[in-house]
């Protein structure tokens, strides 16, 4: 889990605006609660961007 934005990867930080990468952090811990893997859920919290911007994952 990420405690902080800063914890996230570089990539992130610095595609992702900073209200979008908070978004990102508590979908990705969200779904580390729930069960999934970092991998499962990094890719999850990443296509759930890309669905809440109108795009196809």
């Amino acid at each position: 889990m990420y405690r902080q934005i800063q914890e996230l990867p570089q990539d992130v930080r610095e595609y992702l605006s900073e209200p979008v990468q908070q978004l990102f952090l508590n979908t990705f811990n969200g779904l580390i609660e729930r069960g999934c893997d970092r991998g499962s859920a990094f890719q999850l919290a990443w296509e759930s961007l890309n669905l809440k911007n109108g795009r196809n994952a």
